[in-house]
């Protein structure tokens, strides 16, 4: 079980008798524990599992490249801002929306809202595992109302909000291309280590600037940390520290099980002439809610086609899951996250070449760079 749960806590919510609760494993996860003296053997708890019983993935219909056509939209997002055009499109129209953000103390949960000012908050790349428990009665509530909900998270994510309400017409599902999550506690154990209890603003793991068109750093409380300089982001690169059930991922291919799906393009090399100083995004049309999602934003986005067997073959994420051969044995998880290892440890730290670099991107313009950048690649 613990190699399969996906930590969407679905289980948890549709238990009416109290049987499950939650423990932190070794490897610092949460997972779903059972008490036996409770259980009543009804298995609602096994039909919203979304590893027991998997769900009807579908091939994209259309393939796009993209960006906001108000580059202001972007300025907050992981790359073209494609999420704030759908979030907005929902609100607008008197809905509501799901997404991931850093609560005060900086911890990740799922939070719903129909205000803009919320969306802020929801854009950007969280590298952590998020907090869904208690959004499935507010998911529920509104749809139950007829009101229209946008719900963004990681494939598995949408998956669990799939099974828990199969029918709903009114609820539309955005999966984010994912690589795979570290745990909160991990997460908690790297802010304790920055000696940072609260964020004074947004918070930020991929920013934009005026010598990067996108970079790997943690942007908070004023302090830029570049990733090869943090233990517990040079980890999530390198992809050790991830949740079991993430290198066995049934999502990590190109059937996707969200209405649209969204993330990063990694062949942008091969639009030279759309945005090349700007990171731009992937969107993928897969159902009849995708494409009616899409003609909501088409007319306040810049679009083109997007060659998706190659970005297949660049983005590996569309065709298989992390390796689960470069993982961190779950004690040495455990002393990371509870003992007295040092997440700093695992910093990868600045070599010549990157300092190289470094110069490099001050001395060339963004825009040309990453023309030169596309050119090569």
């Amino acid at each position: 079980m613990v190699e399969e749960c996906t930590g969407c806590l679905g289980c948890i919510d549709i238990c009416k008798v109290g049987a499950l609760d939650v423990e932190t494993m070794e490897d610092g996860f949460i997972y779903p524990k059972i008490d036996k003296d409770k259980c009543v053997e009804c298995g609602k708890c096994i039909s919203v599992c979304s590893f027991k019983n998997p769900i009807k993935k579908l091939y994209p219909q259309d393939t796009y490249i993209a960006i906001s056509s108000d580059v202001t939209n972007t300025i907050n997002s992981t790359s073209g801002g494609i999420f704030w055009e759908l979030a907005n499109a929902i609100i607008s129209n008197g809905g509501y929306v799901c997404g991931c953000v850093l609560d005060q103390e900086l911890n990740p949960v799922h939070i719903i809202s129909n205000k803009i000012e919320d969306i802020v908050s929801m854009q950007g790349s969280k590298y952590i595992q998020s907090d869904m428990s208690t959004i499935y009665p507010q998911i529920n509530k509104i749809c139950q109302e007829k009101k229209d909900i946008l719900f963004t998270g990681t494939p598995c994510q949408c998956s669990a909000i799939k099974l828990h309400f199969p029918n709903y017409e009114h609820l539309y599902l955005v999966d984010i291309v994912c690589h795979g999550v570290p745990s909160s506690a991990l997460w908690k154990k790297n802010l304790n280590e920055l000696n940072i209890t609260k964020s004074n603003g947004k918070m930020q793991f991929r920013i934009k600037g005026k010598y990067d068109r996108t970079r790997y750093a943690i942007s908070i409380n004023n302090k830029i940390i570049d990733y090869k300089k943090n233990g517990y982001y040079t980890l999530f690169m390198k992809e050790r520290s991830f949740r079991k059930s993430c290198y066995q991922c049934q999502f990590a291919e190109d059937k996707r099980v969200g209405d649209i799906t969204i993330g990063d393009c990694n062949t942008w090399g091969d639009y030279a002439n759309f945005y090349p100083d700007k990171p731009i995004s992937i969107l993928l049309v897969n159902s009849f809610k995708g494409e009616a999602l899409f003609n909501m934003i088409k007319d306040n986005i810049e679009y083109e086609n997007l060659d998706f067997e190659k970005e297949k073959k660049c983005n590996r994420q569309l065709s298989v899951p992390s390796d689960i051969k470069k993982r961190l044995h779950d004690y040495e998880l455990y002393d990371i996250t509870f003992g007295e290892k040092k997440l700093s440890d695992y910093s990868e730290g600045y070599k010549l070449v990157d300092y190289f670099k470094y110069i490099i991107k001050r001395i060339l313009p963004v825009k040309l760079r990453h023309n030169i950048q596309g050119i090569i690649k």
